[in-house]
């Protein structure tokens, strides 16, 4: 008979303290509760009793007065392995000070206000003030941030409760940033994660909460920055609190490094880019936006990719054009591409080349962006972009290959890409 529960260890220890056990009486007592107790005297009349034969369990059970190193290890590390689901933001209600926020920007912008907590005493209060002669296409912004070290979440709840004091024609006006870093101190290689912004028209306290946030591979901290535009709020009054990054996801312990399949893996100098010349149109490439195949324009075959964006109201950056590999038990990389500005252009622009790298095969699971990268020049004729010697971390799978696109102001930009590459090197 298995050892199930407590009840059972108390009974072993009974066995071992009574001498002669054939000649002993132990009874199991049951209360009303469902609690279970073995004792060699009578149950109490409010629980039920059963006399059992001290002889006939002796022969069905192993008694072990003492778990062996194995059997110690497994405990171990069972209840090592038990989680908190706990918020790792300090100061998250604003109780009685804002202590562990830091402004970044307009310190003055922020307060601690005493009586209109949402749930609790305090709350953070933000009221910005409009810059002087702002500069166009420039962003203001006042911001108190926390950073956060992270352990072995790897998908979080990110939530807080937000009340309007006035009215705010943009939802954008009050947001709550979320971004990952791999430094363990908020400061190098950091990756826009998400945002918190209020629905626009709610009056009186609301909670904005999103789920199962995943953590960018390989993130060490985690900066969350409460933020007003300074252009947009009109020196209206908003408040936050409540503000939660809590873990609900967690990785295993030990070396979570993913088994290599030998067939993704190339020998060095070979691209892993299919139709990377695009002598078979687009085929094997993700794209969005304004994206063709031109056969007047390319290199040593004929065809390449190109690449535009309209802008009606100044400037932006959108659309993809991405290949996904599975690269096996290479590491280090060379990419790169021939990209030649279309001269019908109408507005200036450019792009920016890059790579992703991903945990899982095919471009699956959590990842982590590549801080190398190479631009697209406003300039005539073809023109080369290499990212040399990058190296994909120790536990991603998959990479994805990509350039993005973006114009200056009003008006059309665009490009042609052609002899895309992905090849590793020898280590």
């Amino acid at each position: 008979m298995p050892i199930r529960n407590t009840g059972w260890n108390l009974f072993i220890l009974l066995l071992l303290l009574i001498p002669t056990v054939s000649q002993a009486r132990i009874y199991k007592c049951t209360g009303a509760a469902g609690d279970i107790k073995f004792q060699d005297t009578p149950c109490a009349n409010s629980e039920t009793a059963q006399q059992l034969d001290p002889g006939k369990l002796g022969r069905r059970m192993t008694v072990l007065t003492q778990p062996g190193a194995d059997a110690q290890q497994r405990i171990t590390a069972r209840n090592s392995g038990v989680q908190k689901r706990t918020n790792l933001v300090k100061n998250p209600g604003f109780d009685d000070s804002l202590d562990f926020w830091s402004a970044t920007t307009n310190q003055d912008a922020f307060s601690w206000i005493g009586a209109d907590g949402n749930a609790r005493i305090g709350a953070v209060a933000v009221q910005s003030t409009p810059p002087i002669a702002p500069k166009k296409r420039y962003i203001y912004r006042a911001e108190i941030s926390q950073c956060i070290p992270l352990q072995r979440g790897t998908h979080y709840r990110f939530a807080a409760s937000f009340k309007p004091k006035g009215r705010y024609k943009s939802r954008s006006t009050n947001r709550v940033d979320l971004v990952w870093y791999l430094s363990d101190d908020c400061n190098s290689n950091g990756e826009f994660g998400d945002y918190l912004e209020p629905k626009p028209g709610i009056h009186g306290w609301h909670r904005i909460i999103h789920e199962q946030r995943a953590r960018s591979l390989n993130a060490k901290s985690a900066k969350i920055t409460i933020a007003q535009s300074r252009t947009a709020a009109n020196h209206q009054q908003a408040l936050w609190d409540d503000i939660e990054l809590t873990p609900t996801e967690f990785a295993p312990r030990g070396d979570n490094r993913k088994l290599i399949n030998p067939d993704f893996t190339l020998r060095p100098g070979k691209n892993y880019i299919h139709n990377g010349d695009f002598r078979s149109g687009l085929a094997n490439w993700r794209y969005s936006g304004d994206t063709k195949w031109v056969s007047t324009e390319g290199g040593d075959a004929p065809g390449a990719a190109r690449l535009a964006i309209q802008s009606d109201h100044g400037g932006y950056g959108a659309h993809s054009f991405t290949q996904c590999v599975n690269f096996g038990a290479n590491q280090i990389f060379n990419a790169g591409a021939n990209v030649k500005v279309d001269p019908g252009s109408t507005q200036e622009g450019g792009g920016i080349f890059r790579i992703s790298w991903y945990e899982n095969g095919d471009c699956s699971g959590r990842h982590q962006p590549g801080f190398k990268s190479d631009r697209v020049e406003y300039i005539d004729g073809w023109q080369q972009l290499h990212i040399d010697a990058i190296e994909a971390p120790d536990n991603a799978r998959s990479a994805s290959i990509g350039i993005t696109r973006g114009v200056d102001d009003t008006g059309r930009f665009a490009y042609y890409i052609d002899d895309i590459y992905f090849e590793a090197l020898y280590r």
